[in-house]
């Protein structure tokens, strides 16, 4: 140890502070101590500091009289480094992550409440509780209720991916029949199915209960018969609930008669705000967040899975 003394400075795994005689590897194993794993830092009297990890034993011959002491060392001076990389940068990501929480908390305050107040007055107006209003008048304000409705679905959109990917979303389960589930879902699109006059054909069993997220799976299917209006000028919009009995399993499948999706677009479809090129691009709308959202609340939230079939001019089916 003395003549190590002589050749190096050792210090204390902070780099700064000497390291004792006393706690010196080789000097423990001389006293007849086992030494695992100490990590120090060493420095040569010309040279760059190291980071060393040494063990070590006693020496002993047959009648346990010590003769001497063996020590490993091992120079991991990268490894540390690189470990020191990878915790700086995961102070940064929980750092970001923690500015995008309170970006996300602050939008879903912020931005939410006075957009309800825009769309309560909305309300107020075209029920005609403030007053009668003209046609062009109706027609204005139609078009600001439609636009803070969407902007708001776009904010929960977004709120509700950023929960996912946090794991912060909780199942709320319980036992309700996909009847019922189904029946509020096509509630929400009525208006829009009767604005284009297509035609519904619902084939669910009456009997079929599950015990899931109601919220999160009416969620899912209202997004993919929402998609299947958007994009269906004409023809018929198909809801069909089956029971694979055999593996426990509940199959639900939406089916348009629309413009289908082309084999080059599939790889894009379940991407975040990819919204792709057709000929209702302009008119249906939308952020490119749906189906995206849809994907995330099936596999990583309820357990289940989503694929897709498509024919271009003749429509598609998205089975969950």
């Amino acid at each position: 140890p003395e003549q190590w003394a002589e050749q190096y400075d050792l210090f204390l795994t902070d780099g700064t502070t000497p390291m004792p005689k006393t706690e010196i590897p080789l000097y423990r194993a001389f006293r007849g101590e086992h030494v695992n794993a100490v990590e120090f830092v060493i420095a040569p009297k010309k040279g760059k500091k190291r980071i060393i990890v040494a063990s070590g034993r006693p020496m002993n011959d047959s009648h346990g009289n010590l003769l001497g002491a063996v020590v490993s060392m091992h120079d991991i001076t990268l490894r540390k480094q690189a470990e020191e990389h990878i915790r700086q940068a995961n102070e940064k990501l929980r750092e970001i992550d923690r500015l995008k929480s309170m970006f996300i908390a602050s939008m879903s305050h912020e931005l939410r409440t006075p957009l309800n107040s825009i769309l309560g007055f909305s309300t107020v107006i075209l029920d005609g509780m403030s007053g009668s209003v003209t046609e062009r008048q109706r027609d204005q304000i139609g078009r600001v209720y439609k636009s803070a409705k969407h902007l708001l679905a776009l904010i929960t959109d977004i709120i509700d991916i950023s929960k996912i990917e946090a794991g912060k979303i909780e199942a709320k389960l319980e036992n309700f029949t996909l009847a019922n589930l189904t029946s509020e879902a096509i509630d929400s699109i009525e208006h829009d199915l009767n604005d284009k006059g297509l035609k519904l054909i619902v084939n669910v069993p009456a009997d079929i209960q599950v015990y899931s997220d109601k919220n999160r799976l009416l969620e899912c299917i209202l997004n993919l018969l929402s998609n299947g209006v958007k994009f269906t000028e004409s023809g018929t919009l198909r809801v069909m609930v089956t029971v694979e009995r055999k593996h426990s399993k509940v199959v639900i499948s939406v089916s348009d008669s629309g413009i289908g999706i082309t084999p080059e677009d599939m790889p894009k479809l379940f991407q975040a705000f990819e919204r792709l090129e057709s000929p209702l691009k302009v008119k249906a709308g939308g952020a490119g967040l749906g189906l995206y959202l849809t994907k995330k609340l099936v596999i990583e939230h309820l357990q289940g899975n989503i694929e897709v079939e498509s024919e271009v001019g003749k429509g598609s089916t998205f089975t969950i």
